[in-house]
C-alpha cells in the first residue's frame, strides 16, 4: 500500500513540476504549423530545411547528409501515409501527444 502511494505521489509530483516545461507555446506551435502545410503541399525543399542532418537511416539504407539529398530520396524517408498523418496533424492534438510521451517517458525513467 505505501509504494502504491509512493507512486501516485510521484507521479503528481512529475505531472506538476513538467506541466510549464511540456506546454507548447506560441512559436512552438507555429512551427508545427508550417511542417504540417509543408506536407499538405508536399513541398520537399521546405521540408528539407525544417529537418536537422545527418538524417540517419537503419543499415544498410546511408543516412541523408544534406538538404538535396533529402529532397532527392524523398520516397524513400516518407511513404505516401506518413506523409497523409503529418499533413492531417491537429496542432493542438499533436502538441499533447508530445507532452503525453514526455511525461511517460519521465514515469519510467524514475521507475
Amino acid at each position: 500500500m505505501k509504494m502504491v502511494f509512493k507512486f501516485i505521489l510521484l507521479c503528481a509530483t512529475l505531472l506538476v513540476s513538467t506541466s510549464n516545461v511540456l506546454a507548447f507555446d506560441e512559436k512552438q506551435n507555429e512551427q508545427i504549423t508550417k511542417i504540417i502545410n509543408a506536407f499538405k503541399v508536399q513541398d520537399k525543399a521546405l521540408i528539407s530545411t525544417l529537418i536537422t542532418f545527418p538524417l540517419s537511416r537503419q543499415t544498410p539504407v546511408p543516412a541523408i547528409n544534406n538538404q538535396q539529398e533529402l529532397v532527392n530520396r524523398f520516397d524513400e524517408v516518407f511513404d505516401q501515409n506518413l506523409i497523409n498523418l503529418i499533413a492531417n496533424s491537429d496542432v493542438e492534438m499533436t502538441g499533447k501527444l508530445w507532452a503525453g510521451a514526455a511525461l511517460c517517458f519521465l514515469m519510467v525513467s524514475c521507475g
